[in-house]
């Protein structure tokens, strides 16, 4: 009677987004690690200090300094000693 079609009545999938101009970035397994932890290439800039903030902005405001690195700067060479 009826002979079997491969005529499908799904909707066809989208078409794939554009490509980007340029060559494509590609990283070895090492560089790849590297790019998942900061704190191994030397990139993390945050340290969480949360209960000691008032400590150390009453230190940051007697030392007179504005950035937080000098306040790092400064109680790391007073460990040195």
């Amino acid at each position: 009677m009826s002979s079997a079609s491969s005529v499908s009545l799904l909707p066809s999938p989208p078409p794939p987004p554009p490509r980007r101009p340029g060559r494509p970035t590609v990283y070895s397994p090492s560089e790849k690690k590297g790019k998942k932890s900061g704190e191994e290439n030397g990139s993390v800039k945050d340290i969480y200090i949360k209960e000691q903030i008032e400590r150390w902005m009453f230190l940051r405001e007697t030392l007179n300094v504005f950035s937080h690195a000098e306040v790092a700067n400064f109680l790391l060479d007073l460990c040195d000693k």
